[in-house]
C-alpha cells in the first residue's frame, strides 16, 4: 500500500499591512485550505488469474476502459508473461470501491453464463506482511467483525507470497458482501 497525503500550499500577497485585511485573509485562506484538503489515496492490488484479467480487459480494452472511466480509480494490469497478473488501482476509497464493484460485478456476469447456480466470487488482495495485522486484529477480533459485518469469508495468508514480503488476503462471498468487506479492509489500510 502506498498512501499519498499530497500538500497544497498557496501564497497570500498583501499590498497593504491593515491587520484586519491580513485576519480576513488570514480566514478566506484557512477556510478554503479546509475545504480543498486532498482525499486520501490508496493502492490496492489484487492477484488474478491471466483468463480473469482476460474478462475485466475486454475486447480491445473495452471493459477495463469503461472501469477506469467511470471509476475514476487509475488501473494498471502487470504483464501478461506470467499465469497471475498484478492489476493495481489507485485512488481515493470511493473510486477503488467503484472500480472494484464493477470488476466483482463482471466476474458475477462471467459466472451466471456458465453456472446455474452463482457460485461465491473470490478475489485475492495483495497486502504487505506489516498491515495484515491491522486487518488481523488483536486475538483475531477485527477479521472476526469484519466476517460478521460484512458475511463475506476473508482470509489472511499465513505465508508471504513467493520473493515477496506481502502475503495474500483472500476475500470470497456475495457481490455486496465482498464490496462491503473490500472497503472496510481499504479503510483498516487507510488507517495504518
Amino acid at each position: 500500500m502506498m498512501m499519498d497525503n499530497g500538500t497544497h500550499h498557496s501564497v497570500v500577497q498583501l499590498n497593504t499591512t491593515n491587520s484586519q485585511n491580513m485576519t480576513t485573509i488570514q480566514q478566506q485562506h484557512n477556510e478554503s485550505r479546509v475545504s480543498s484538503e486532498p482525499d486520501h489515496f490508496l493502492t490496492i492490488r489484487l492477484l488474478m488469474q491471466g483468463k480473469e484479467v482476460g474478462s475485466i480487459i475486454g475486447k480491445r480494452g473495452d471493459n477495463i476502459k469503461a472501469i477506469r472511466e467511470e471509476s475514476g480509480a487509475r488501473i494498471n494490469i502487470s504483464d501478461g508473461t506470467t499465469p497471475e497478473r498484478i492489476v493495481t488501482m489507485v485512488g481515493t476509497i470511493e473510486t477503488l470501491a467503484k472500480a472494484f464493484g464493477m470488476i466483482c460485478q463482471k466476474f458475477e456476469d462471467d459466472l451466471k453464463q456458465t453456472c446455474t447456480t452463482i457460485p461465491p466470487i473470490t478475489l485475492r488482495l495483495v497486502v504487505p506482511a506489516s498491515q495484515c495485522g491491522s486487518i488481523i486484529g488483536k486475538g483475531g477480533a477485527k477479521i472476526k467483525e469484519i466476517r460478521e459485518t460484512t458475511g463475506a469469508s476473508v482470509q489472511v495468508a499465513s505465508e508471504m507470497l513467493p520473493s515477496s514480503t506481502e502475503r495474500a488476503v483472500t476475500i470470497s462471498g456475495k457481490l455486496e458482501s465482498i464490496e462491503s468487506c473490500f472497503r472496510q479492509i481499504c479503510h483498516i489500510m487507510l488507517e495504518v
